[in-house]
């Protein structure tokens, strides 16, 4: 939504899959484990276009927690747990920041994004897994018709 000449705002809704795995040695053998949260973000960034087809892209993200599931191995243990609203006290609501550039191509754009949250993950810290904060990249490819 352009603001005039060089200023606009670009407002998107992605679905995106975050979380972590590691794996380490207990007594009872070598195991790994999975933690995956599925979110749907709402980034509102301001575009600023300092050159014809080029696009510098920042602003605040919105994410809200879709699910959780986390899988743990052992060998021949196995358990996951998928849990959907009530998340061990996972923070559902994390506010983040993303920073980025659209290329424009005529019927072509390239584009590459990072984003980190600002929050950490684990609601008032009182969680059962590890605090972490979510830092991702996205590329894009868009076609024009």
């Amino acid at each position: 939504m352009p603001i005039g000449t060089y200023l606009g705002i670009q407002p998107e809704v992605l679905y995106s899959a975050k979380g972590y795995t590691g794996q380490g040695t207990s007594i009872f053998g070598p195991y790994s484990y999975t933690d995956r949260l599925d979110f749907l973000d709402v980034p509102i960034m301001l575009q600023f276009k300092p050159i014809p087809h080029l696009y510098l892209l920042g602003g605040p993200e919105y994410s809200y927690l879709l699910s959780h599931t986390y899988t743990f191995d052992q060998g021949v243990t196995s358990n996951t747990t998928q849990e959907q609203f009530n998340n061990d006290n996972i923070r559902k609501n994390v506010f983040g920041l993303i920073f980025g550039l659209d290329i424009d191509m005529g019927h072509i754009t390239l584009g590459g994004r990072v984003a980190w949250d600002l929050q950490d993950n684990n609601g008032d810290g009182t969680s059962t897994l590890p605090r972490y904060r979510n830092i991702w990249g996205q590329v894009t490819l868009g076609l024009h018709i």
